[in-house]
């Protein structure tokens, strides 16, 4: 598992609160996350096609299911994000996100 840096997750800590006063921060976030957000919405959108997730997903939900407790454990906990974690993870999201998908709710965009 690689070290993490103490001092580089603070400092991404401090910017996710700075970023809410500050225009040229909060855009530079948005430049980083909007790409990223946007791959994983395409890699659920495939798992969507390919039947392993509900053609009724929230696709807004999914990612921020898959996202915040990755930022909380990393940021705020310092845990653990290793393979085990991701792939437990991983399971409880599909999981969950198969229960929550009503019959003919929302559809991913």
């Amino acid at each position: 598992m690689p070290q993490r840096d103490g001092a580089l997750v603070a400092v991404l800590a401090a910017a996710l609160v700075l970023a809410e006063g500050d225009q040229g921060l909060r855009a530079g976030q948005l430049r980083v996350a909007v790409p990223r957000r946007a791959a994983a919405g395409a890699v659920l959108g495939a798992a969507v096609d390919r039947g392993e997730l509900p053609a009724e997903l929230d696709t807004e939900l999914a990612l921020d299911l898959l996202v915040a407790p990755l930022v909380f454990r990393m940021l705020i906990m310092d845990g653990d994000s290793g393979d085990d974690y991701l792939d437990t993870l991983t399971g409880a999201v599909e999981a969950a996100l198969k229960a929550a998908a009503p019959p003919g709710g929302r559809t991913r965009p």
